[in-house]
């Protein structure tokens, strides 16, 4: 049995509305952005990334399942798409475990699994970002291996509110 199942239709328009608020709401957390600029940027990026929505060519979006009993316990958004010489590279846009279900291991799995998909497509790497005040999200990814590649500074420059890490895979 998989830990990661395709999301139905149904399944990814519930879950882009979901992102799309728990996105917003990150922002604001950072202090840098006003509940309207939060808005605006999370649909901006949005449909720029996804210009023909769940069908957007190398976006994968997986619904992450406890294989014990068969239930969703989350959510999984990865991209793979070329870097700038034309090689394969994934992005986890997203990752949501559901609150009775994290510290459980889900999330783990979930990414070890994410890494076995970026591999089969061809990615030598994968990225991801998270924000400064996730520290669980941060301290998990560096348990598996990656590195902070770049910090994003906020709009004085005066403190780190988000971090791209990144993981090679070969």
């Amino acid at each position: 049995m998989k830990t990661l199942e395709k999301m139905s239709q149904s399944e990814f328009e519930n879950f882009i509305q979901m992102s799309i608020s728990n996105f917003r709401e990150e922002l604001q957390k950072t202090g840098d952005f006003t509940q309207k600029q939060a808005e605006t940027t999370t649909h901006e990026q949005i449909n720029d990334l996804l210009i023909d929505g769940m069908n957007t060519h190398g976006h994968y979006f997986f619904n992450i399942i406890n294989v014990h009993d068969h239930y969703k316990v989350g959510t999984l958004w990865l991209s793979i798409n070329p870097d700038n010489e034309g090689h394969p590279v994934a992005f986890i846009f997203d990752i949501m475990i559901e609150t009775g279900y994290r510290g459980k291991g889900f999330g783990r799995l979930a990414m070890q699994a994410a890494e076995q998909v970026a591999k089969s497509k061809g990615a030598g790497k994968i990225c991801l970002h998270v924000f400064d005040h996730n520290k669980i999200a941060f301290d998990l990814y560096k348990k598996l291996g990656y590195i902070v590649e770049k910090n994003y500074t906020n709009k004085k420059g005066t403190r780190i509110i988000s971090y791209r890490m990144g993981k090679n895979l070969n």
